[in-house]
């Protein structure tokens, strides 16, 4: 195996299990053991860099905006299939027709 590649696989499996470990340390570790390779892998790494302190509040941080993307990204899909609704609000019935599994909480019942 080419030893570039080897480098390239192993820093993305430390920066991925990292990751996947909340381990800010051993990201920062893989971050800067890496050097430029002139392969695909250089860019990405940049990007890291640069961003080192976003990626980083990230990687402590347990919480994700997974569940927000998702709606967003199923309300974009609504807007397409709708595109020509003459009407807002069939619009809006239309969004509260797909997302009816998603039932908030009422806090004063909740406690």
């Amino acid at each position: 195996m080419d030893d570039h590649f080897r480098i390239a696989y192993d820093t993305y499996q430390g920066l991925l299990k990292s990751l996947q470990n909340h381990d800010t340390s051993g990201f920062e570790k893989e971050l800067r053991a890496y050097h430029q390779l002139d392969n695909a892998m250089d860019t990405p790494i940049a990007s890291l860099k640069k961003h080192r302190k976003a990626v980083l509040n990230a990687v402590e941080s347990p919480y994700s905006n997974g569940f927000l993307e998702g709606m967003i990204s199923r309300i974009k899909k609504i807007k397409n299939t709708a595109y020509g609704y003459r009407n807002w609000r069939h619009f809006i019935d239309r969004i509260k027709l797909e997302l009816a599994w998603y039932q908030t909480k009422d806090i004063a019942t909740a406690a």
